[in-house]
Formats: C-alpha cells, sequence, structure tokens
C-alpha cells in the first residue's frame, strides 16, 4: 500500500462520526484500522483492531457484519497474529462455508491455519472450498492472489516442484496487478526460486526469482531486503560462489523483517540450510535453532515445510536438537507431514548426518551419483560433497571401502 494510499483512508475514517449504524458498518471501520496499524506501526498494533471486528461481526446483531469482515480478512493477519489457534477457532464460529466474501477470505485464512500447523490434507480441502466461493463471486484480487499463495506453499511442502512453478505460472496476470504489492510478489518469486533449486536447476533459481520479483510497487511501505537478499543468495550459490552468499545472508540477518507470508524468504533458513550442505551441522544448528524455536513457540512450524527438502532438513535438526518442546513440535510437524523424520546418528565418535545417511543407503543401492542426485532433488555435485564428507568421516579409500565401514560402526 502506497503511503498516500494509507493517508486518504486515515482521513475519510476520521471523517466518519463518531457513532455507527450497525455493527456492519463498525466491523469495515476496524478492518480499516487494522490494515492501517498494520502498515504504520507493525502487526502487533493491527491485531487489536482485526479481533475488535471479529468480536462486532461474533456479536450476531447486524447480518452485513460478516461479510464486511470477509472483505478485509488476509492470511497476514493470521500470520501476524499472537494466538493463529485462537483466531482460527473464531472465524470458524462464523460459519466459513456460508455464501459471501466471508467464505472466500475467512474460508482462506481457515486453510492457512491448517497449514500451520502441517495439516496439508485440510489445508488443501479448506483450500478448494474457498477458491469456490471466490469463483461464485467472480474472483476477490486481494483473496485470488493468497488462495494462489497457499497453493503454493502446499506444493512446496508435499515438494512438488513442478507443481509449485505452475502454480506462480497460472498467477502471473495477477501478479502484475497494481493491486498486488511488492512484498506478495516477493513471496511467488522466492517460492519460484525454491521449486528451481529443488529441480536441480541450481544456475537458473536466483535469477528468475530476480526476474519475477523485480516488478517493485513505487511506494510501497515494505522492500522486502531479506526476501531479496536471499535471492541474491541464491544466485551466488548457483554460481559457485558459496562464500559470497553467505557473506549476503549474514548482512541480511540485521535487515527489518518482511511482512509475514505464508511462502518465506528468511536469511536464517538459507544460511542453515547453505551450512548442512557443507556439513557444517552445529554451527546451523546454533543460527537455527532459536529461529525454529519461535516459530515452533508461536504454533507456526509448519512453515519450514514451504522449504522443501531444507526446510524438512531445519525440521530433523529441530527434531534431534534434544530441547524437549522443540523437538517434539519439530517430530509432530514432520508426521503431520508424511515425513518419517530422518536422523542423525554417532557411532564411535563418528557423526553422520540425515542428508549423509540417506546417501549411503542409495551408495548400498548401487546408484550413480547422477541418480543420487535425481532422487534426493539435489545438485549432483551436492551428492559429490556427501560422499566425499562420508569418505572422510568413515575413513574410506573407496565407495566399497565406505559401504563396508558403514556396516562395521551399525550405520547401514
Amino acid at each position: 500500500m502506497a503511503l498516500g494510499d494509507l493517508e486518504r483512508c486515515e482521513a475519510h475514517l476520521a471523517a466518519l462520526p463518531a457513532e455507527l449504524p450497525g455493527d456492519g458498518a463498525r466491523v469495515a471501520v476496524e478492518v480499516n484500522r487494522s490494515w492501517i496499524a498494520f502498515f504504520r506501526s507493525g502487526p502487533a498494533a493491527a491485531c487489536v483492531h482485526l479481533d475488535a471486528a471479529v468480536d462486532l461481526a461474533l456479536a450476531g446483531g447486524d447480518p452485513h457484519a460478516r461479510t464486511a469482515l470477509g472483505q478485509g480478512l488476509s492470511v497476514t493477519q493470521l500470520l501476524a497474529h499472537p494466538r493463529p489457534d485462537a483466531l482460527e477457532r473464531r472465524l470458524l464460529a462464523l460459519d466459513v462455508d456460508a455464501p459471501g466474501p466471508f467464505a472466500a477470505s475467512g474460508g482462506l485464512v481457515v486453510a492457512a491455519a491448517a497449514a500451520l500447523r502441517a495439516d496439508l490434507a485440510t489445508a488443501s480441502d479448506r483450500l478448494a472450498r474457498a477458491r469456490r466461493a471466490s469463483e461464485r463471486l467472480g474472483g476477490l484480487g486481494w483473496a485470488d492472489a493468497e488462495l494462489d499463495l497457499l497453493a503454493l506453499h502446499l506444493a512446496l511442502a508435499r515438494l512438488d516442484n513442478r507443481g509449485a512453478a505452475a502454480v506462480v505460472d497460472g498467477a502471473r496476470d495477477l501478479l502484475r496487478g497494481s493491486a498486488v504489492h511488492a512484498q506478495l510478489r516477493l513471496a511467488y518469486a522466492s517460492g519460484l526460486a525454491r521449486a528451481t533449486w529443488e529441480r536441480g536447476d541450481r544456475a537458473a533459481a536466483g535469477p528468475v526469482g530476480m526476474a519475477l520479483a523485480k516488478e517493485w510497487q513505487e511506494g510501497d511501505a515494505f522492500l522486502g531486503a531479506r526476501g531479496r537478499a536471499c535471492l541474491v543468495a541464491l544466485t551466488q550459490r548457483g554460481r559457485g560462489e558459496p562464500d559470497a552468499a553467505e557473506r549476503t545472508l549474514r548482512a541480511a540477518l540485521g535487515a527489518p523483517r518482511d511482512p509475514p507470508l505464508l511462502v518465506v524468504a528468511e536469511p536464517v533458513a538459507e544460511l542453515a540450510a547453505l551450512m548442512l550442505e557443507q556439513h557444517r551441522e552445529r554451527e546451523a544448528a546454533a543460527i537455527a535453532q532459536p529461529w525454529l524455536r519461535g516459530l515452533a513457540d508461536a504454533g507456526r512450524l509448519g512453515l519450514v515445510l514451504g522449504f522443501g527438502h531444507d526446510g524438512r532438513m531445519l525440521l530433523d535438526l529441530a527434531a534431534g536438537s534434544g530441547e524437549a518442546r522443540l523437538s517434539g513440535a519439530a517430530r509432530l510437524v514432520l508426521r503431520a507431514a508424511g515425513a518419517t523424520p530422518p536422523q542423525a546418528v554417532e557411532a564411535r565418535g563418528v557423526r553422520i548426518s540425515a542428508r549423509e545417511l540417506e546417501v549411503l543407503a542409495l551408495l548400498a543401492r548401487g546408484s550413480s551419483n547422477a541418480a543420487i542426485a535425481a532422487e534426493l532433488v539435489i545438485a549432483e555435485r551436492t551428492v559429490k560433497s556427501h560422499v566425499a564428507s562420508l569418505m572422510r568421516k568413515l575413513d574410506a579409500r573407496s565407495r566399497t571401502h565406505a559401504l563396508a565401514r558403514a556396516r562395521e560402526l551399525g550405520v547401514l
């Protein structure tokens, strides 16, 4: 939203009479104040007005209140809310399946809440209902953009990288619209870059994301410094410049946080994934666990699934953290997503990471580097790096010797 739009909106609200007729009008005012507070002061201030709007709609005195609420709801509000589970329950009490705008935007928020706890089946079902509700109304613009963004998150969470790219391709016309903010385009760009990276086309990942994100909306309050840094770092990694990528990501850690969105570009996650690829597990844990702990405490750990394979590696890191709360939350997310949490193992002082165990198992099957890369959806040079690390850790002279040493240690 441009800053001039904020000022005009504030002026209109200030000119309204103190007492408005009907809860519908009051809900509309609170929804608008919520968005003004979001852009002016941040998510915490916005949630005060959002909760007031939901309270008025729940009071049930005005049939227009539910419609007014539906015209201003967004997944961003759910992600900014201190209690997303409580907000979900209150929206469900308003009947998200009844016809009208609320069935689209309220259904979308409820679907996103299911995604936050990694209930992908419920999220997909609710997403389909919300999409049908929007289609019956001829489309709702902002809600349609977020419906596609949720579909993008679910595709990445299921490791369906082709499906993720298809979602972005289908949303391109909508992304060119002036009503779609730069941060929303950045989220789509991050998802497309992630899908491209995980398909093995690392050289193209950062550039295709940057190309999609370049249409910044003039005067937008958020410029997405952290998200753009992640795209730059992916470009550097794709060029074989991991040290430059690490410098970019470390510099971005001090940038202001981007708006909360379902598909996130987070320097902490990208930096930890880079470290894990380089077999720097302890450093990765040190930098990632505070971020993962914050997501778990807020009931948002399901967001990490949107990082695809890297997200599952980070969740595995959390599952083996030794912190009961974080470990339990990560295991629940992995289990809900249908993943069996892989575990790093340690035997006689030799620690084999979860990813290295996967490579080891495929080596035992007789798979080539190319076949392993295809199976794990990673680059072939990454496979070579994992094999070299295994050879070093196992003090092995050949792949055959490495397999023998692994069996001797009981890790295979």
